[in-house]
């Protein structure tokens, strides 16, 4: 899925949109650049015990089988980009909103962090370590604590039109 707020941030750039939108529009973009890079080195360059991805050799009816959740994910990926286009469309303005848009890249922040001390204190420790450093100290999953606190923010934006 960051893929999907990548492209949904970056195609709404090339539009001509508001400035809050445009700023929205970042969040995403830097939400999604952030999450594939990071899915990109973990993969690459941690040992499997730490990223815990296994390859699975699937046949094409295997593959077929699993239909209803990609459509699922493709709906909740185009449902969680649906305040920027309502951002877009019919631009908000004044304090709250931008705001809003401080929160998500806030939210976006910490999860990345998150995501980059979890990741660091595991390959070092071990997977079974118990990471209490940085965010970890005030929030027990800061990754998803910030997620949905970004999200949230990006919903609440696009109520405010």
């Amino acid at each position: 899925y960051g893929g999907a707020m990548l492209a949904a941030g970056a195609l709404t750039l090339r539009c001509s949109v508001p400035a809050l939108a445009q700023a929205h529009a970042l969040a995403l973009v830097f939400y999604g650049l952030r999450l594939n890079l990071f899915l990109l080195y973990r993969e690459l360059a941690l040992p499997e015990e730490i990223h815990q991805m296994k390859k699975r050799g699937a046949s094409f009816a295997d593959r077929l089988k699993r239909a209803p959740v990609i459509l699922g994910c493709s709906a909740l990926y185009y449902l969680m980009a649906a305040p920027l286009r309502i951002s877009a469309v019919a631009p908000t303005s004044g304090p709250a909103a931008a705001a809003l848009v401080a929160c998500s890249f806030l939210g976006f922040g910490i999860a990345a962090l998150g995501d980059t001390i979890k990741t660091y204190v595991k390959a070092k420790e071990g997977k079974g370590y118990l990471v209490t450093s940085g965010p970890f100290r005030y929030l027990r999953h800061p990754n998803y604590t910030g997620e949905l606190f970004g999200w949230t923010a990006s919903a609440l934006l696009g109520a405010l039109v």
